[in-house]
């Protein structure tokens, strides 16, 4: 599994805004076929920051969490201007 916070402007041929992503992709590899995105949740809209610059500030403290129990899977992330902001969960692979 690999976990990324990005920058996505590519929309497959329609024209949308950039955003801050966090993506997560896992592949079987080998002969498994293509990576699947697992996870897909928008940070922040690059329009909105455009409008609201101080918006940035919620990047400052960025955490990714990936928790595991068994053969469960639990993709957390954090915000904020605080150090010490909450985890909220993103997806479950």
């Amino acid at each position: 599994m690999r976990v990324s916070i990005a920058y996505n402007d590519f929309g497959g041929g329609y024209r949308i805004p950039g955003a801050v992503i966090l993506q997560a992709i896992t592949s079987s590899g080998g002969r498994a076929g293509k990576p699947e995105e697992i996870a897909h949740y928008s940070i922040v809209n690059m329009d909105t920051l455009t409008r609201r610059p101080l918006l940035a500030k919620n990047l400052d403290h960025s955490a990714i969490r990936i928790e595991k129990q068994g053969s469960h899977w639990r993709l957390l992330y954090a915000d904020g201007i605080l150090e010490n902001t909450s985890f909220k969960e993103v997806g479950e692979p």
